[in-house]
């Protein structure tokens, strides 16, 4: 699913439009039930014969079904956090045993900025994950580039942008999707062309691939096997039960490591706007459809 754009970018999107428009629970919900429903349809329109389900109103423990295993859906804006467990602060529970699986939903960078190195050798390259708020500096360059799971990164397109209050208002539109459509024509996948801002672009080398050699974690969908999140040592807040930051990370870094992880990237919200669709248009649509002569 995260392989086709018509997915994969809509998802993109909606991580910069509900967190900057709805407060942090708000957009984490919805951000969880639209995974859901683009999962829902992916399945409907490819995958028919699979069965997916969520639960009844009130009903707790998981939060879909997907060939009869259920999951727990956790949304994190950047990378590890401290997840919850339970929400009730009663509880004095030390540790705590998940009867599910959890899928943990990043959408964003753990940092700014990323280090790769050629796999030939030499320095480090400095690269910024293009961002809706990057003000873009004069003789700046931005890189297109193909970053595989196991193989690395190797650039599809530099540019020299000039300088502009932003990368869309810099880079338009037409000239990336130009060059992401035809990757895709060459057997890229959507959710594995990104965008970096760069410091210059003397160090790259068409030629060659780059591997990460920063601790920083991508956007993307992340998969703990229930057997990992058995009697797991928890905290506390006002609020719920939670599982800590730093063992969400270790749990991260072994979903990579399993191939348990699904990359998901970010350019495209510097050109969706910062405005999420009107909810009450959609379900005027709706209303309006009661009252059309072609839908009698």
């Amino acid at each position: 699913m995260a392989a086709r754009p018509e997915y994969h970018h809509p998802i993109v999107a909606a991580q910069r439009q509900f967190r900057e428009r709805y407060y942090g629970l708000s957009s984490a919900a919805m951000l969880e039930d639209l995974f859901v429903d683009a999962f829902a349809s992916y399945l409907r329109s490819h995958e028919p014969s699979l069965n997916f389900s969520r639960p009844s109103r009130g009903e707790k423990g998981y939060d879909y079904e997907f060939e009869d295993d259920r999951w727990s859906h956790k949304v994190s804006k950047d990378g590890p956090i401290a997840i919850a467990a339970l929400w009730d602060a009663t509880r004095q529970d030390t540790t705590w045993t998940f009867e599910t699986p959890i899928s943990l939903s990043a959408g964003g960078y753990s940092a700014k900025s990323l280090k790769f190195q050629s796999t030939g050798g030499g320095p480090a390259l400095v690269a910024t994950p293009v961002r809706p708020d990057i003000k873009v500096e004069e003789g700046s360059f931005c890189g297109l580039v193909h970053w595989h799971p196991t193989d690395g990164v190797r650039f599809l397109k530099i540019w020299k942008l000039p300088a502009g209050d932003s990368v869309e208002q810099s880079l338009p539109f037409e000239s990336v999707w130009s060059e992401v459509v035809r990757a895709i024509g060459d057997g890229c996948r959507s959710n594995e062309i990104e965008m970096f801002s760069l410091k210059g672009s003397s160090l790259i080398n068409d030629n060659e691939r780059y591997r990460q050699i920063s601790e920083v974690f991508r956007p993307g969908m992340y998969l703990f096997d229930q057997l990992k999140l058995i009697d797991i040592k928890v905290t506390h807040n006002n609020r719920a039960i939670l599982v800590p930051k730093a063992f969400v990370a270790q749990l991260m870094s072994e979903a990579i490591l399993e191939g348990n992880f699904v990359p998901m990237t970010t350019w495209f919200a510097c050109y969706a706007g910062g405005n999420p669709p009107d909810l009450y248009l959609a379900q005027r649509a709706e209303f309006d459809k009661r009252f059309s002569n072609s839908g009698r």
